[in-house]
């Protein structure tokens, strides 16, 4: 033994140290284990103890453990009991149990040793290995009896369970090698079985338990699962078990056969109804009925005692039940589902890129639909710890926008024709959602809204376009969209109401123009493939109008680039718009002198909202006595009776989505060829599509049943919105009809200020600003136009060679030897080429433009 004055390199020829040694040389060296050798120590900052086979130091000044070994010139291994001083338990054989073959011929013993216990299997002849002998289950002839006889087989782990079951006067079995050590040649032994499966309640348990009901499954009889009541809670490893059980006050033969008796069937263990559990950090995390907990991992006091921590409540009960990827295996995250304390269940796709920094988004939408979340900071960080690693097996098809994926309608809150062989989910970080909930009944709406809009062609159409949204690509159809104009209080909104309803609650359905183009982006994209509802066009900037109807109907958000100048990707659609305002767009944009382009006019088709009836938007008032009160009780109806049409129109639509796309491009040829003018020029045309396809939409809600309406009322409607659409929009090509609206207006601006005449040259005023000269012909007047000013200021904003074509086939502007311009010899000037607008131009009148 070292005492004080002994040094440390007087021990090497002996080599390490006993830790009885080690311990006096420390208190030797630290003056009785007070003073750290590793610091200037005043205050005795050192406590030394030593405890079964380890000594302990901590100085309280806060040196490491390493630099006061150093100080004391002893090395980390001296604090520790070297391996062969430490006394070995002499293993005993406690038990032995006898495995028979069929004919109860002995062919193997599992002995089982203690105090450590141990198992190991002992061949009949004696030789400890069975690798080549024949693998049974325990109490193989009197399981075979039992099967035979109608009896109902305890599954257990262990052999000591089914020795104590067979005492209660139950048959019973297990298989060596422990939990979960099937092997599939055990089924013959189990034919036609009544199994009841009783796991010892740990993890190895529960899961060897349903390795075992995954093999017998389809070849026994029956399965019962019998989780043993009294035990506790599911532990990582060494739950309790059967023979735990049987100690208890109330376990006698009639309770536990009572139990097997009421014993659920068993399911595949993702769907039981039992505590789980995941290692982490050297504790782990534990899913209980009702909560998710965090066991941190044991603490061991200075004088070497285990001390237990207190586990934390991170938040209610919150399934992970599958990780999604896209179709391209990426954008991954994670199905959660929990309940609300109302009791409502919800299910999100959450990517997993909101797991990582923080994790406040995702903290603020778990809490946003109902999860309760600790407010501990470390409850919050475990949140995530849980979320990113606690396994699952089950994958789900993620995608990031509403609609179609192949043959799957995806909506905000379920998957319409998704199979079971992969779930399909939408996945997004926008904290947009799109408004699709139920109310009422399907009858309820049909009695209510369906049957006012009977009569009434601006709500036969609105509905009717609510419905063709997902048929619009099934049809091969071009997005676009239709904008019901007319006075304040004439019923509009009304008519947005009535669509909403279609789909979901109208106050979450119909959105608002007042956005800007990035809102509308994210609103249009959580739209795909259905009908976006816009209440009042002017509340959009009059500069931002046009370019949201090109935006809106070409499905293409803004391409933008991200910090390293690469591509960002953007976001995309296809729908369909029902938007309504009390000026057309080409109202709005005269605000600021402007005027849309055809285009944009073709993609937003302006409605006149007011029927000619008198009562606003409505021809028949049914049993109201004015248009205000029929809207009013419409908006009423809609708010209670919402969304059952629209998924019933979904599911229907799936379920027929090869039938539709054969016969939607039939029926959209037919409404063509039967309503289009004659000579209609082909942006009509492409508008005339549109209508066909919310026709088609409204009769195939009729045929099925959802509105009760007659057939060819919803076609009649289309056709009526239609032929007033085209009473304002004119049969003819709109960009022609503009070039000679903008010409007129020129030549009648300015046909006496900055035209100068070519006649009484002595008496001419001086014209500032000349465009050209007019003269008297015997047809009327004539204006000669410089070029440069019918390129820059008659030709503004259009293309002038496109604009000189027009004209002349107009008759407006003469031509010469296919020369659209000709020479003159104009007063104080040489001769000069001009374009010479002849009298037609003032007998043209607005309405044959």
């Amino acid at each position: 033994m070292l005492v004080a004055g002994t040094s440390r390199t007087q021990t090497k020829k002996s080599g390490r140290m006993n830790l009885e040694t080690a311990y006096n040389y420390v208190l030797a060296k630290t003056k009785n284990g007070k003073v750290c050798p590793a610091h200037e120590d005043d205050h005795g900052s050192l406590s030394v103890d030593q405890v079964e086979d380890r000594i302990l130091l901590k100085c309280h000044a806060g040196c490491e453990f390493k630099k006061i070994v150093a100080a004391l010139g002893m090395r980390s291994g001296d604090f520790f009991e070297k391996p062969q001083n430490r006394k070995k338990a002499q293993q005993k054989e406690t038990a032995r149990y006898r495995y028979d073959d069929e004919d109860s011929r002995h062919l193997f013993d599992v002995v089982r040793f203690e105090p450590q216990k141990t198992f190991r299997q002992q061949a009949a002849d004696g030789k400890w290995t069975t690798k080549h002998i024949k693998k049974v289950p325990y109490q193989l002839p009197q399981l075979l009896n039992a099967i035979q006889s109608g009896e109902k087989i305890l599954v257990l782990e262990g052999e000591k369970d089914v020795i104590k079951a067979k005492e209660m006067g139950f048959v019973a079995t297990t298989f060596p090698g422990g939990a979960g050590k099937w092997r599939k040649e055990y089924l013959e032994y189990f034919k036609k079985a009544e199994i009841v499966l009783i796991p010892d309640l740990d993890k190895p348990g529960i899961e060897g338990a349903n390795k075992i009901a995954l093999g017998l499954n389809g070849t026994v009889k029956s399965i019962n699962w019998l989780h043993l009541p009294g035990l506790g809670e599911v532990k990582p490893k060494h739950g309790k078990d059967f023979f735990d059980w049987t100690e208890l006050p109330d376990s006698t033969p009639e309770k536990l056969s009572e139990l097997v008796d009421s014993s659920p069937i068993w399911k595949p263990m993702e769907s039981q109804n039992l505590n789980q559990i995941a290692k982490y950090g050297g504790g782990w995390f534990r899913v209980s009925d009702n909560a998710v907990h965090y066991q941190p991992p044991l603490k061991i006091t200075k004088n070497g005692e285990v001390e237990p921590s207190d586990e934390i409540w991170i938040c209610s009960r919150l399934s992970v039940e599958a990780y999604t990827r896209s179709s391209k295996s990426d954008s991954w995250g994670r199905l959660l589902l929990w309940k609300d304390p109302d009791g409502a269940e919800h299910k999100w796709a959450c990517p997993a890129e909101l797991l990582e920094a923080d994790g406040a988004e995702l903290r603020r939408e778990l809490a946003h639909r109902g999860l309760r979340i600790a407010p501990s900071r470390k409850a919050r960080e475990l949140l995530l710890a849980y979320l990113k690693v606690w396994s699952v097996e089950h994958r789900a098809r993620c995608v990031e926008k509403l609609g179609w994926f192949g043959s799957v309608y995806v909506t905000a809150i379920e998957s319409i024709g998704a199979t079971e062989v992969e779930q399909v989910v939408f996945q997004s970080d926008s904290t947009l959602q799109s408004a699709s909930a139920c109310s009422g009944s399907l009858e309820s709406w049909k009695n209510t809204v369906a049957r006012w809009a009977r009569g009434n062609s601006r709500v036969l159409f609105s509905l009717s376009c609510a419905a063709a949204g997902p048929l619009l690509s099934i049809s091969g159809g071009e997005p676009g969209g239709f904008h019901m104009r007319g006075p304040s209080s004439c019923g509009k909104t009304t008519l947005l109401h009535a669509a909403a309803s279609f789909s979901g609650p109208p106050s979450g359905v119909v959105r608002s123009w007042r956005a800007t183009a990035n809102g509308l982006e994210g609103v249009a994209a959580l739209h795909n493939d259905g009908t976006l509802l816009l209440d009042e066009l002017s509340q959009i900037s009059p500069d931002d109008a046009a370019a949201a109807s090109y935006m809106l109907a070409n499905g293409q958000a803004k391409q933008r680039a991200s910090r390293t100048g690469a591509a960002r990707r953007s976001l995309n659609w296809q729908l369909l718009f029902l938007s309504s305002g009390e000026e057309s767009l080409s109202a709005l944009m005269g605000r600021i002198r402007k005027r849309p382009n055809p285009g944009a006019e073709i993609r937003m088709l302006d409605i006149p909202a007011e029927s000619s009836a008198g009562f606003g938007v409505f021809e028949k008032l049914h049993e109201f006595n004015s248009g205000g009160s029929l809207s009013l009780s419409m908006k009423e109806a809609t708010a209670v009776n919402h969304g059952m049409p629209g998924r019933t129109w979904l599911k229907w639509v799936v379920e027929n989505r090869s039938a539709l796309a054969e016969q939607l491009p039939k029926n959209i040829h037919e409404f063509c060829l039967e309503y289009i003018p004659a000579n209609a020029s082909g942006q009509v045309e492409r508008s005339a599509r549109r209508f066909a396809l919310v026709a088609a939409a409204g009769e195939l809600l009729t045929g099925i049943g959802i509105t009760g309406w007659a057939e060819g009322e919803a076609e009649n409607a289309a056709v009526c919105c239609f032929e007033d659409w085209l009473k304002d929009f004119g049969g003819g090509q709109r960009e022609s009809e503009n070039v000679l609206r903008q010409v007129k207006l020129f030549l009648e601006q300015h046909g006496d200020s900055r035209f100068e005449p070519m006649e009484n040259i002595d008496n001419r005023r001086t014209v500032n600003n000349r465009a050209g000269f007019w003269r008297t012909v015997t047809e009327g007047k004539e204006f000669l136009v410089f070029p440069e000013v019918f390129k820059e200021e008659v030709c503004a904003g259009i293309d002038h060679k496109h604009a000189a074509k027009v004209l002349k086939d107009a008759g407006w502007l003469k031509s010469f030897s296919n020369r659209l311009t000709c020479c003159v010899r104009l007063p104080g000037m040489p001769v000069t080429r001009v374009y010479q607008f002849c009298s037609k131009v003032w007998e043209d009148t607005d309405d044959t433009i």
